[in-house]
């Protein structure tokens, strides 16, 4: 075939070549449903686990996991469909990824529901370690609330428009996204900040043969606090800075998956 002879590259709505803006969004959603599916498997690795060593807990903990496993499972099956109608059922259609589908909503409001029951679990545990547990658990609580209020938010106003571009260019959008995001950011920093203090409080009023324990549980805590406020802290910039959006959609999936596990993680 001469050069003459070659396929024109026709240009999508945002002016890009149609085969660039699929690998700019659909390629990094893709990657993204990856990665939240291996996440998904480790899931339920650590769900089998629990499950065969949680005689000793409460009632109300195991429903807590069982209820963090069933929004995972509903989220990573609303996953496979969002990619698979962007890639297969709308096969040839270039400006798919940058539509809205029903799908994309239901994975923000599982996300959020499943984010605010990690939240959850870890008031309670602040709740029952603390001395004086009032403010420390309410302030907690009001930045776990407001991520979910803002979620829900996120949820109602991305039906407002048929593609990520209208959506991103809103004002609305920047305040329900960032500040969902921002929340849950400063619920998770507050958490890891607080368990740090009073475990390193606790190593070193303890016997030092207990040191090791702690300071094994003091990186659990500070580990996934981190790896949590990371992730919401990247999905921040991602939708702010990322011109196409898929950066963000991509992470945006992956971070319910990263508090499962971090709630999950022995």
């Amino acid at each position: 075939m001469t050069k003459m002879d070659s396929p024109m590259v026709m240009p999508c709505a945002s002016g890009l070549p149609c085969t660039m803006e699929v690998d700019e969004t659909l390629g990094k959603i893709l990657l993204g449903t990856f990665f939240s599916i291996m996440l998904y498997g480790i899931t339920i690795m650590q769900t089998y686990i629990y499950s065969s060593d949680s005689g000793d807990d409460g009632l109300v903990l195991k429903l807590m996991v069982a209820g963090v496993f069933i929004l995972e499972t509903i989220h990573s099956g609303i996953c496979i469909y969002n990619i698979y109608v962007m890639a297969v059922s709308n096969f040839g259609d270039f400006s798919s990824p940058g539509k809205i589908y029903w799908s994309e909503p239901a994975l923000i409001m599982t996300g959020a529901l499943l984010m605010f029951s990690v939240h959850c679990f870890f008031v309670r545990r602040v709740w029952k370690i603390c001395e004086n547990p009032l403010i420390i658990t309410a302030v907690i609580s009001f930045f776990a609330l407001s991520h979910l209020a803002f979620g829900l938010a996120t949820y109602v106003v991305v039906y407002w428009f048929n593609t990520w571009d209208e959506f991103r260019a809103s004002h609305v959008s920047l305040v329900v996204v960032c500040g969902g995001l921002g929340s849950s950011l400063s619920t998770d920093i507050i958490i890891a900040g607080f368990l740090f203090r009073y475990l390193s409080r606790g190593r070193n009023e303890n016997h030092e043969k207990f040191a090791g324990a702690i300071n094994r549980l003091i990186f659990y805590i500070v580990a996934t606090g981190v790896l949590t406020a990371i992730t919401s802290a990247g999905t921040i910039v991602a939708f702010a800075m990322d011109e196409h959006g898929g950066i963000f959609l991509g992470l945006a999936t992956i971070q319910s998956k990263v508090y499962a596990n971090s709630l999950l993680a022995k």
